[in-house]
């Protein structure tokens, strides 16, 4: 387990001789306590482990070496350069580094002492907005990287990510914001481990972009929520058969062929349509395939009718299913969803039509424990009767 370690937690060894007994425990036994600890006292580890450094040389070469993990970055003091230099000193394992906290104060000069952090894998400049492409160069010296957070770093251009291109072992990318275009995708064509990538408000981001994945057949998690993706860019898609999770909300270019072009990926468990606005029955029919869905999200695709529930009523494994702004939901759609046994949380957030028919027909599902019917002006306290031992959110929006 990763420790959070804080760096103004810095304390000096002692210059003690090593007694015997209790004082040189090997390393591994160590490990042992602090994972018992860690266990049983999660919010207290950094505060052991900074007694720990006070006991002799022993154990705080120790405690050094255990540390994995550095946040909780303090803004007085030194310059962060300068700690960062300090904590390479000590903590020659440190494989993590949060500095999310440290948006107004991370720069360029910052990034480039990473490279005395070589064996860093993961990275969190989530809204570190004074970073540029010059800062993002540093990813060169950090060839153990898996994990890369540049979510809300408004200054990383397309150019930047070329900085990324020799990050083999790069696992997990996040690029959400609104700096990225298509040619920037063209960069990350050799980072072939990747099996997280999240794209969500690109806005720039095209079906050119996305063709320049296809070659990542390792992605388990994309998110491309937002961005200008058509029919045609879900194509380039159709191959990376490893997917588990696809976030397409607000891609309100794709039809109901576009779905018809990832009904391969059968190994979904979740799937966002939100928003999807030119989604109709014939679409969602092409999800029938998707028989390891758990999470489905439809919410505003407003064409959704009877049809269309009835095709989602065969995903049995659903467990979560999002319908808010459905419109055309009806007491005679829900009936469908009847055969989704292990159903558990259901939105049906403004959907105007359903009455308390519908939502006794609702009580009859024994697994469902969460139902969302706030909007729906035509239900009223007989029917939320009918969900009783439920959690039921009813707020009516048009009082």
């Amino acid at each position: 387990m990763w420790m959070a370690y804080p760096f103004t937690a810095i304390v000096l060894c002692q210059d003690e001789n090593i007694p015997d007994g209790w004082g040189c425990l090997s390393p591994h036994l160590l490990d042992k306590v602090k994972q018992i600890f860690d266990n049983r006292f999660a919010d207290s580890t950094g505060d052991m482990m900074r007694s720990v450094r006070c006991v002799n040389r022993h154990w705080c070469k120790w405690a050094s070496e255990a540390a994995h993990t550095l946040s909780s970055w303090t803004r007085r003091g030194m310059p962060l350069e300068q700690r960062i230099d300090t904590i390479a000193a000590k903590f020659k394992n440190v494989k993590s580094i949060d500095l999310s906290g440290c948006w107004d104060v991370t720069t360029d000069l910052t990034l480039s002492h990473l490279s005395r952090l070589p064996h860093l894998t993961d990275l969190d400049l989530h809204c570190c907005y004074q970073i540029t492409n010059v800062g993002l160069g540093c990813c060169h010296s950090l060839p153990d990287l898996k994990k890369l957070n540049l979510e809300g770093c408004g200054n990383i251009t397309s150019e930047g990510l070329h900085s990324l291109r020799d990050l083999r072992s790069l696992m997990s990318l996040n690029l959400m914001g609104r700096g990225i275009r298509d040619v920037g995708l063209g960069h990350l064509t050799g980072l072939t481990s990747l099996t997280e990538l999240d794209l969500s408000g690109c806005v720039m981001v095209t079906d050119r972009g996305l063709s320049f994945l296809s070659g990542l057949t390792n992605i388990a998690a994309l998110d491309v929520s937002f961005c200008h993706v058509t029919d045609e860019g879900l194509q380039s898609l159709a191959g990376l058969v490893a997917m588990t999770g696809l976030h397409l909300m607000g891609c309100r270019e794709i039809t109901d062929s576009g779905l018809g072009h990832i009904a391969c990926l059968v190994r979904l468990t979740e799937l966002d349509l939100r928003c999807c606005g030119r989604i109709t029955d014939d679409g969602v029919k092409h999800l029938v395939s998707l028989t390891a869905l758990q999470v489905l999200r439809l919410g505003r695709c407003e064409q959704l009718s009877t049809d269309g529930l009835r095709s989602v009523g065969t995903l049995v494994t659903l467990r979560s299913l999002q319908l808010g702004g459905c419109r055309r939901t009806t007491d005679e759609g829900l009936e469908q969803l009847l055969g989704l046994k292990h159903l558990r949380h259901l939105d049906l957030t403004s959907c105007v039509r359903v009455t308390n028919r519908g939502l006794k027909c609702l009580g009859r599902m024994t697994c469902l424990t969460c139902v969302d019917v706030s909007g729906c002006g035509k239900v009223t306290e007989d029917g939320l009767r009918s969900l009783k031992d439920r959690r039921v959110f009813f707020r009516d929006y048009w009082e």
